[in-house]
């Protein structure tokens, strides 16, 4: 008998090119059927937090976790850190970080790894006082631009073209995560039901792992797939955007996305940003379950 699963994944270029061979069938989905929908994390994450969401598997982000965390469990694949990359907080011209004190910066929603790591790059900084505005991701450049915020933080694919903006970047918040913790920054996790059976996450961990093998292992035909989706980016961009976002962590985060996530989710915590998540969380890896630092 087949199962069917939803699958949600955000309409960027590294989640369409982490789930092409699933569209294509180019890999063995073990007795599983997936119906592929699309749509911005933000409005993937609300729907997650829903009393009975549409979908099975979806792209969150790791900052939704907070909210997610009692309701659905994360996989160890498909998911995204930035390896000294990551979200670009800029503004519209040149800008000390002293001088976002007080400052109104726009930012892609409320529960999102960005708002996070903002806000400890914020505080490690000595900024005692933001205001958060919440801006759907692709309008953030020009609401930057247009001078409604001081600053920005932009995600997704315009974090490659900030000249093409007209943005001065204050800082790369990957970047800083990275020499702050010495790890890789979560940015995008896919996460699966809770309260389905566990030998059914098993198996769609291990289908949803063997498609970004393949995608890396088939680049050019992943990124052929994911080039409608690349929304502008040159072929030298696109390339860049995925060796940024789709690596080895994304495969298997393994221990090391594990010590990531505790550290940053550990850190909000600590700074208040967050309700105690860590110790809500249940990782399913393709042949295994565990349940985090209780």
């Amino acid at each position: 008998m087949t199962d069917y699963l939803r699958l949600a994944i955000s309409p960027d270029s590294d989640d369409a090119f982490m789930a092409w061979a699933i569209a294509e069938a180019q890999i063995d989905l073990r007795g599983l059927s997936f119906d592929i929908i699309s749509a911005d994390v933000q409005a993937l994450n609300e729907a997650a937090a829903s009393t009975t969401p549409p979908y099975d598997v979806s792209a969150i982000s790791f900052g939704a976790l907070p909210v997610l965390a009692d309701t659905w469990s994360v996989l160890t694949t498909a998911a995204s850190f930035g390896i000294g990359v990551g979200p670009k907080l800029v503004s519209a011209a040149p800008l000390a970080v002293a001088a976002l004190e007080g400052a109104r910066i726009a930012i892609p929603g409320a529960h999102t790894s960005a708002r996070i790591a903002l806000h400890l790059y914020l505080a490690a900084h000595g900024i005692g006082t933001t205001h958060d505005h919440y801006v759907p991701f692709d309008q953030i450049a020009a609401t930057v631009t247009s001078g409604r915020t001081q600053a920005g933080v932009i995600i997704h694919e315009d974090g490659l073209r900030l000249d093409a903006h007209h943005l001065h970047r204050i800082a790369d918040l990957g970047a800083w995560w990275q020499s702050h913790s010495g790890l890789p920054l979560p940015l995008g996790a896919t996460a699966i039901r809770r309260n389905l059976p566990l030998e059914l996450k098993q198996r769609a961990c291990a289908v949803l792992q063997a498609a970004v093998q393949a995608g890396l292992d088939r680049r050019q035909e992943a990124l052929a797939w994911a080039r409608p989706t690349a929304k502008g980016l040159t072929e030298s961009e696109l390339e860049q955007y995925i060796t940024d976002y789709v690596n080895a962590l994304s495969v298997d985060f393994g221990n090391q996305g594990i010590e990531a996530i505790h550290s940053f989710l550990g850190q909000a915590e600590t700074q208040g940003l967050i309700e105690p998540t860590t110790k809500r969380l249940e990782i399913i890896a393709p042949l295994r379950v565990a349940v985090l630092w209780s």
